[in-house]
């Protein structure tokens, strides 16, 4: 809590399978709440405990960039410390912990030739972005060259969080999210938040959300 836990606690709203139970605001990550024992239960954010290719895809992405603004990472292996340069600048502070997708190739890695990073730093604001940004490569890269076949993801301090969830024969659905703070269309020309929108996880799978 931050302070103003007691009004938000009336906006979550949370959807149960058997022991795991999924909790959202429009505020915060997605919390998963786990039963493990018939007394004990444990809290945490929804992707935690993933790691490579099933981190990645465990949250949604938005529609492939159509512009031409390019994405390049310095280094294409998995790890810490890398830069992902756009050509365009795209990035601000409120995508700390959003994954950027790219597709670089053919590769029989874990991604198929589509490599996962996660932005852990910018030196850009919401007002005046930048066109870097300290990244964990998730899943490797299969090159280094610049790419116009990028995907943002489509949950974050900046694009918003989902508010609402239920499960839908056997796909967890979440929807409507909306950034709390920040402009309403990206340097892109691109609306923040998808207030409209509704994500399917797979069928069975309720962590997996990127095709």
């Amino acid at each position: 809590s931050t302070g103003d836990g007691d009004d938000q606690v009336f906006s979550i709203q949370y959807a149960q399978s058997a022991d795991v139970m999924w909790l959202v605001h429009p505020s915060w990550k997605p919390q998963v709440i786990k039963k493990t024992s018939a007394t004990a239960f444990t809290i945490a954010a929804f992707d935690s405990g993933l790691t490579g290719l099933a981190l990645a895809q465990a949250r949604p992405y938005l529609n492939q960039n159509a512009t031409s603004t390019t994405m390049t990472i310095n280094t294409a292996t998995v790890g810490t410390g890398r830069t992902l340069t756009s050509s365009t600048a795209y990035f601000n502070d409120r995508m700390i912990g959003s994954y950027i997708a790219v597709q670089s190739g053919t590769s029989t890695g874990a991604g198929g030739g589509m490599g996962f990073a996660k932005i852990t730093a910018t030196g850009g604001t919401v007002t005046v972005p930048t066109t870097t940004a300290t990244v964990e490569v998730v899943v490797a890269f299969a090159d280094t060259s610049a790419h116009t076949t990028w995907w943002e993801s489509a949950w974050s301090d900046y694009r918003g969080w989902p508010r609402t969830v239920c499960i839908f024969q056997q796909r967890l659905c979440m929807g409507a999210a909306v950034p709390t703070t920040g402009q309403n269309v990206d340097p892109l020309g691109i609306p923040a938040g998808q207030p409209d929108t509704v994500w399917c996880s797979g069928t069975g799978n309720y962590f997996k959300f990127n095709a």
